[in-house]
């Protein structure tokens, strides 16, 4: 039965008894009223907290989902540039003097200038890249692409044989995968804004120098937890 509320009017025109009998009846219905509204309050509190507790849960989740992708992400960064471990790139070749039917010979007579014996058969392939000028070539060790590497900086006093074999301007790289390769151009980028001090790849590794101290980097990650991620967004758009 709902509990009728009387007017002002009404109320002046009750009687002693059944006055006292309204107002038990009205403290009756607002005491059930206060008691209602506790029970709901507590009901919502107890949803509140089911919900505070299960978006935790989801925002847990949705951590380990993201540290879980990145993990990946640089586990397939790692191994598209694992793949690479052999191969060596030459820059700045004369096309009219890449001779496509000798081209291990040739990429080894000019490798051979770092002071690190390479013979034709030391490379298991070598051909012509999309890039006018360059050439991929890949060895069978390593070991070989490394000692390479490590010793093309004698190609700076070796001028008169390079300029016997048409490419005074050879430049010897380390292959990079396409994701490496849009790495290093932001950090070179970065060097370049002086916001990096140095940038340089090695031994399928990407380091920088930043505020004097060395770092590797194998993710956008790593230069956005260095910079404002307006810096990198801006240079990779």
């Amino acid at each position: 039965m709902v509990f009728e509320i009387k007017s002002s009017t009404e109320i002046g025109k009750l009687k002693r008894d059944e006055a006292i009998q309204y107002a038990l009846q009205l403290t009756s219905a607002f005491s059930d009223m206060h008691t209602n509204i506790a029970t709901r309050l507590e009901s919502l509190e107890s949803l509140l907290t089911k919900s505070n507790l299960e978006n935790a849960r989801l925002t847990s989740e949705v951590k380990r989902q993201n540290d879980r992708i990145l993990q990946l992400e640089r586990q397939a960064n790692n191994d598209g540039q694992y793949l690479r471990k052999r191969q060596i790139e030459l820059w700045n070749l004369p096309d009219e003097t890449i001779n496509a039917h000798d081209l291990k010979a040739q990429a080894a007579t000019l490798l051979s200038l770092t002071g690190v014996p390479v013979a034709e058969n030391d490379i298991d392939v070598a051909h012509r890249m999309k890039k006018s000028g360059q050439i991929i070539v890949e060895l069978k060790s390593a070991t070989h692409q490394f000692d390479i590497l490590k010793n093309r900086k004698e190609l700076k006093h070796k001028k008169t044989e390079l300029s016997n074999n048409h490419c005074p301007k050879l430049s010897i790289v380390e292959s990079m995968s396409y994701e490496y390769k849009r790495l290093d151009y932001i950090c070179r980028k970065l060097v370049k804004d002086s916001k990096l001090e140095k940038s340089f790849f090695f031994n399928r590794k990407l380091h920088v120098v930043h505020e004097g101290a060395h770092k590797l980097i194998g993710h956008t990650v790593d230069l956005v937890g260095l910079f404002n991620e307006e810096v990198i967004n801006g240079i990779i758009a």
